[in-house]
């Protein structure tokens, strides 16, 4: 009567075996589907950080002809200017926050200026800055959902076991200036 059996039970354990091969492929494929998504989000981040850093270095060529001794914000700005591109998420959070204040305090102090704010590229400049702050904003919180998402991902069982397996560690936030925006748009 075994002997019956075993033909049977050979093919449930294999069966058994194949749908949980199965389940940790598709485990698997949604952890590196997350994973790719934080780098797709990262590189539409970055692009608003440099496209940031371009208006800034054309904003500082545009206020160094105004004699604005006040402006001490102009030369902390300018001193930031060097972020490395290369340093990890959470420590470039930090420098990006100080270029955000940075760049808030510069233009609030050249709009307190009147010459300075009837120059026309000033006021196409900032309007591009407010702009690029608001798309930096929505980008940040879209990686910042995603990472969430995937942080949360890999805690859970049984995806915690297969993060393990693949080395899966947890993604860092991208911290940011969400008064800027609201800021810039008022002055």
């Amino acid at each position: 009567m075994s002997d019956m059996y075993a033909p049977l039970l050979t093919g449930v354990f294999i069966s058994l075996l194949v749908l949980l091969g199965v389940f940790m492929i598709s485990i698997y494929n949604s952890l590196i589907t997350r994973n790719e998504a934080i780098k797709a989000n990262w590189t539409v981040l970055d692009g608003h950080l440099k496209r940031r850093l371009n208006l800034i270095t054309a904003l500082t060529t545009i206020l160094k002809r105004y004699p604005l001794e006040e402006l001490d914000a102009l030369t902390k700005l300018t001193n930031l200017d060097t972020i490395d591109p290369s340093a990890a998420i959470g420590q470039r959070s930090i420098q990006e926050s100080k270029v955000s204040l940075a760049l808030r305090n510069v233009i609030a102090e050249a709009t307190n200026n009147d010459e300075v704010n009837r120059d026309e590229k000033f006021s196409r400049l900032k309007q591009e800055i407010s702009q690029i702050e608001y798309g930096l904003q929505r980008a940040r919180r879209a990686y910042n959902s995603l990472v969430v998402d995937h942080n949360t991902s890999i805690k859970c069982f049984p995806q915690i076991i297969v993060a393990s397996w693949y080395d899966l560690s947890e993604a860092s936030l991208f911290e940011g200036d969400d008064e800027f925006i609201e800021q810039t748009n008022a002055v």
